[in-house]
């Protein structure tokens, strides 16, 4: 058994850990991660101690992982002048997971031979379990009263949220797993396999046009355009009408079933603009903490502490009722927790990651290498306007697509064939 595949399937099996009348269902997640990583990792110095010890050594030659390494470090500096150390203590213990899944992983990926088409169609199941259990009550409608269900003078879109109980968060975990299935299409030239990816694609992108989150739309042009360009540079022609087509056929089944004076996911995109109000008042949240940042340039306010410092600020704005959690930009929400030391750390996590990926791309121009820059591309989009630190169902696609930026990086002729 090819225990790398099982770990992977469970890390991605989060989406279906029971809420257990929490209030949030991150904490159950969270909870979930933390049991699976320990004994992963646990198992892993029982069974593979001493190729264990190797990946230790190796992975501590890797750049992008010693970055990793230091950001860790750095929240773990921050409880020493931490405002309140036990909310230091609870977050901390949630991103350490980020760190166990990159490791385990890439010791895994040491241990046992993968393609990455099998990751590729594992990451593509779970995104068909998303989009059919956000589109259940569209199926049942349509099960219940066929093509009616097209003459609805109103929708609810709160029934479309999936597990996540959000839409920014459900929209986000879909378009981030899009480009494994665009791979399978790349990869695949059966027509019955191709028209099964069709119908997939079709309702992924019809999900997100009904959730309308304006950063996953945002991620879903621009992988679509750079995708789509690469099949047709590659004169992948039938390829690229497949998603062209999928795309339009989404597009019009939404525009059937949408009611009259309902924003369309054009509308949502080109209602973008820089002012507070059409921002959901990100522009204030990101101003407060790039303020707070530059007067505490050496050390912030300890990791997870922003969570609460950031009420001092919101209440000038005169909406004392809504108190944002988050800072809705990653980066700068590390920069008030852990200074400018820790923005620069994690802002070059990234800036490192894409070197890699791109001139690789460059290099070689493999769909594997264009794959792995799309799924990077749309979560940094999403940090940059939400929290995906703070949720398990981003954060695990995240340590595993890290990992294997990591791995080929560490072995980058890996690169030159699909599987080794």
């Amino acid at each position: 058994m090819n225990y790398l595949f099982v770990y992977i399937t469970f890390l991605l099996a989060v989406i279906f850990v029971p809420k257990f009348n929490s209030i949030d269902i991150i904490g159950p997640q969270w909870v979930y991660l933390s049991i699976l990583n320990l004994v992963t990792f646990v198992s892993l110095l029982i069974f593979y101690l001493k190729l264990t010890l190797t990946c230790i050594t190796n992975i501590f030659a890797n750049s992008i992982f010693r970055i990793l390494f230091i950001f860790f470090v750095l929240m773990l500096l921050s409880f020493i002048y931490s405002n309140n150390v036990y909310l230091s203590a609870h977050d901390f213990s949630r991103n350490i997971n980020l760190f166990a899944i990159v490791f385990n992983i890439y010791v895994l990926f040491s241990i046992y031979p993968f393609k990455f088409l099998h990751i590729a169609l594992i990451f593509s199941f779970f995104l068909f379990c998303e989009i059919f259990y956000s589109l259940q009550f569209f199926f049942r409608d349509f099960y219940l009263y066929g093509f009616d269900v097209f003459n609805f003078d109103k929708i609810n879109i709160n029934a479309f949220l999936g597990y996540t109980g959000n839409k920014n968060i459900a929209a986000a975990s879909i378009v981030f797993k899009l480009p494994m299935l665009f791979y399978l299409i790349y990869y695949y030239s059966n027509k019955w396999m191709l028209g099964l990816l069709f119908f997939i694609t079709s309702l992924s992108f019809f999900n997100l046009f009904i959730l309308s989150a304006r950063a996953s739309l945002i991620s879903l042009l621009i992988i679509l355009f750079f995708f789509i360009g690469y099949l047709i540079y590659n004169k992948r022609f039938i390829k690229s009408f497949i998603l062209m087509a999928s795309l339009s056929f989404a597009y019009f089944l939404f525009s059937i079933y949408l009611p009259e004076n309902t924003p369309t996911p054009l509308n949502r995109v080109s209602s973008i603009e820089f002012s507070d109000e059409s921002s959901s008042f990100r522009l204030g949240l990101w101003n407060d903490a790039f303020n707070f940042t530059i007067s505490h340039p050496l050390y912030g306010v300890g990791l997870g502490n922003w969570k609460v410092e950031s009420a001092k600020f919101w209440k000038s704005h005169g909406q004392e009722y809504i108190v944002p959690y988050h800072a809705h930009n990653d980066f700068l929400e590390i920069g008030t927790e852990l200074g400018l030391i820790g923005f620069f750390v994690y802002f070059s996590l990234f800036c490192f990651s894409f070197y890699f990926i791109i001139s690789s791309f460059f290099r070689l121009r493999s769909p594997l290498t264009l794959i792995l820059l799309l799924l990077l591309c749309v979560y940094f989009i999403d940090a940059f306007f939400n929290f995906p630190l703070e949720r398990p169902i981003m954060q695990v696609p995240f340590g595993i697509i890290l990992s294997m930026i990591i791995f080929y990086s560490s072995s980058p002729k890996l690169l030159v064939n699909e599987h080794f």
